[in-house]
C-alpha cells in the first residue's frame, strides 16, 4: 500500500484541475427517475458546481468552495416561479462535502463518501486487514484492501476498496458499513481518454445494500472534460451571493424599487459579476 498515497495525490492533482460536464440521475424506491446536468470546475484547491434541469438547462443551484469560504444557492425549480429559494454562507469544507453527493463523477477516482481515500488510511483509529492482488481482470492488476476502524479496542465501521494498480491506483469499487444490516458503495467505470497517465472517469453508480438486496440509487455519466490550466474567473463566493439575493430581491419588490436597486448597485457590480453570471447560464465556451 506505500505505492498508493503518491499515486492518489498525483490522481487528486489532476481532477482537480478540471472541467468536467456529467448527466445524474436519482431513482428512488418507487421506480421515479430524475435527471439533472451537472458542470463542476476545480483548480487550485477552488471548486464551483452548478447543476441544471435536463429539460430546459435552467441553472438550479450553485456550490463555490473557495480557500476558507463557501456558499450554497438553491434555485426554484418551478416552471411558473423561477429565481433564488436560498442562500447559505458556510466554509468550504461543508460546501465541498455537499458536492461528492451532488457530483460524484470528478471526486470518486480518488475519494469515498466525505474524505480522500488517502486520509482515511492515515487516520489513526483505521486499520487495512487484508490485502490481496487479482492479477485476472479487464483492469489489468487489482488491489483489494478490506479495512475498517478500531476504537478502543472495538471493532468499528468496515469496508473494502478495489484498485486499478496499472491505472494510476484510481479507485474501481468501494464499500462501507452503514450499520450492522446496511451496506452503501460505489462502482467506477473509466474510459480510454487520459491527461497524462491518469484515466478518465466515465461513469459510475451509487448503490445500497441490506437484507432486501442491492438497489443502485444514483448514476452518473461523464458528457465531456477539460484540464484546466489557468484559473477561471468563478470561485468568488460573495460576488455569486450578491447576485443570488439581487435575484431575490427582484422577485419580491415593486417594479419602481427594482429600477432603484439595481441603479444604485448595478453599475458598481457589473464588471465584476459578468464573468460568473456568464458561467452560470452557458459555461465557459
Amino acid at each position: 500500500m506505500q505505492s498508493y498515497v503518491p499515486a492518489a495525490r498525483h490522481v487528486e492533482d489532476v481532477y482537480t484541475h478540471l472541467s468536467m460536464r456529467a448527466g445524474v440521475e436519482s431513482i428512488q424506491g418507487s421506480g421515479i427517475h430524475r435527471s439533472r446536468h451537472v458542470r463542476f470546475v476545480a483548480f487550485g484547491g477552488r471548486s464551483r458546481i452548478d447543476t441544471m434541469t435536463s429539460s430546459d438547462g435552467e441553472c438550479i443551484g450553485t456550490m463555490i468552495a473557495a480557500d476558507e469560504e463557501g456558499v450554497i444557492i438553491r434555485r426554484r425549480q418551478s416552471h411558473r416561479l423561477r429565481g433564488v429559494r436560498r442562500i447559505e454562507a458556510t466554509s468550504s469544507g461543508q460546501v465541498l462535502e455537499q458536492m461528492r453527493l451532488v457530483m460524484q463523477l470528478p471526486f470518486a477516482p480518488w475519494s469515498f463518501r466525505q474524505s480522500s481515500i488517502r486520509d482515511l488510511f492515515l487516520a489513526g483509529d483505521a486499520r487495512v486487514f487484508q490485502v490481496t492482488v487479482d492479477t485476472d481482470t479487464p483492469d489489468g492488476r487489482v488491489c483489494i484492501v478490506d479495512w475498517g476502524f478500531v476504537n478502543d479496542g472495538c471493532l468499528g465501521r468496515t469496508g473494502r476498496f478495489r484498485f486499478a494498480m496499472d491505472r494510476s491506483w484510481v479507485l474501481l469499487e468501494a464499500e462501507s458499513q452503514l450499520d450492522s444490516m446496511n451496506w452503501t458503495g460505489i462502482c467506477c467505470r473509466y474510459g480510454d481518454e487520459k491527461i497524462g497517465d491518469v484515466p478518465m472517469i466515465a461513469s459510475a453508480d451509487l448503490w445500497f445494500r441490506n437484507r432486501g438486496g442491492r438497489r443502485i440509487f444514483r448514476t452518473f455519466q461523464r458528457k465531456s472534460f477539460t484540464p484546466v490550466t489557468t484559473p477561471p474567473d468563478v470561485f468568488n463566493p460573495m460576488i455569486e451571493q450578491v447576485v443570488a439575493e439581487l435575484s431575490a430581491c427582484q422577485e419580491n419588490n415593486p417594479p419602481w424599487q427594482k429600477c432603484a436597486a439595481a441603479g444604485v448597485v448595478g453599475m458598481s457590480l457589473i464588471v465584476a459579476i459578468y464573468v460568473p453570471f456568464c458561467w452560470r447560464r452557458r459555461g465557459p465556451g
